[in-house]
């Protein structure tokens, strides 16, 4: 059991000159799932609160690090196999988030999302495919 859960915060710019769609939040590599934590940022125009996405880790396809030269402009990308969780998230592509992170120390902390993902994702397909081959041993027996 992980007693600790590695987060990371992100700021995605505004894509339209009025800022509508400028959004911060944080990442959390959660117990049972993958949680981004996100609100509308600098926003006069919508005067809501912070929202929650739950991403279940068997419908993440991938997680990266992503950074240019020098470590600049940092990104975590999450790439999913179900698109249908980050339909909320402004300034997604269809199942694919990339997000420009900010902070300290955001190298060390990607490892440990992305670490913590793989194996997340790794022990939910194995209880499907274990799920999935008792099922077949039930159906077969008589």
């Amino acid at each position: 059991m992980f007693t600790d859960q590695p987060a990371v915060n992100f700021e995605n710019p505004a894509r339209d000159p009025l800022g509508r769609e400028h959004i911060g939040g944080r990442v959390v590599a959660g117990e049972e799932h993958l949680l981004i934590f996100w609100e509308y940022r600098h926003n006069v125009f919508r005067d809501e609160g912070p929202r929650t996405v739950k991403i279940p880790y068997e419908s993440v396809d991938a997680v990266e690090f992503q950074c240019t030269l020098l470590f600049w402009n940092p990104r975590l990308v999450i790439t999913l196999t179900n698109p249908e969780p980050l339909a909320s998230i402004p300034g997604v592509e269809t199942g694919k988030a990339t997000l420009h992170l900010s902070g300290s120390n955001l190298r060390d902390a990607c490892r440990r999302i992305i670490s913590l993902t793989e194996f997340r994702r790794s022990e939910a397909q194995q209880q499907q495919r274990s799920q999935r081959l008792d099922a077949l041993t039930r159906d077969s027996s008589p």
